[in-house]
């Protein structure tokens, strides 16, 4: 599952992720997640990465993802990932990404289908309330071409985040099932991590951020425990 980043050997590279030693451990992160007096669900999440090439050689498993937590503790979390693990390379290059709509779901992941993505590509993703099936639908675009889907009863999305590094999240668009003035601007997960400003059009329903940066950490000592 990927609530974690594996990691194995120190690498720094420009516009991607890096790896380190032996730790299942969180870099840097950007998010709203629930805390009291913040009662706002999201009912529509998007954003896009361009994620830049992948590390080489490849790695046991890097990971990165942005994610909605939800009321029932399921994490939805579109998973774009670089290894050498037969699972992950069977329609993938060693220089491309596999890409998948994914869910976290009682420490069990859910997976769609697995799709190969350029480092130079764009990797839009979507995340949408149903409310007639009161699930969660996931859809992954590549180049405008839907890649990958998943629908999941999560209960309600609470929280938002994108994790792990070197990466930056474009138009970024979440809608609010009811609007919330301050959501937006109020974000509770800082991690080495940079936004433009959060800006709303119709009071705090749909909030957007044009550009979300993870910025480097340096490996054992700046990663943390997930929090």
């Amino acid at each position: 599952m990927f609530l974690r980043v594996v990691v194995h050997v120190v690498l720094t590279i420009t516009t991607t992720v890096f790896a380190q030693s032996s730790h299942y451990l969180f870099g840097p992160s950007f998010g709203i997640r629930k805390y009291p007096g913040n009662n706002a669900i999201i009912t529509s999440f998007e954003t896009t990465l361009i994620p830049g090439p992948p590390t080489s050689p490849a790695q046991r498993r890097l990971a990165i993802w942005p994610g909605l937590d939800t009321s029932n503790g399921d994490l939805i979390q579109p998973i774009i990932v670089s290894s050498n693990e037969p699972q992950y390379t069977r329609n993938s290059a060693a220089n491309q990404w596999c890409v998948f709509a994914s869910t976290l779901h009682e420490r069990r992941q859910i997976n769609g289908a697995q799709a190969p993505l350029d480092g130079k590509d764009a990797l839009r993703m979507k995340i949408k309330y149903n409310v007639e099936t009161k699930m969660y639908d996931q859809t992954l675009w590549i180049n405008g071409k839907v890649v990958s889907t998943l629908s999941t009863a999560s209960g309600k999305a609470n929280g938002f985040y994108m994790q792990t590094e070197c990466q930056a999240y474009y138009n970024t668009t979440i809608v609010l099932e009811v609007p919330e003035p301050m959501w937006g601007s109020r974000p509770t997960r800082i991690i080495k991590s940079s936004a433009d400003p959060a800006t709303t059009s119709d009071m705090g329903k749909t909030w957007f951020w044009q550009e979300i940066r993870l910025k480097q950490s340096l490996s054992p000592n700046e990663y943390i425990p997930n929090q």
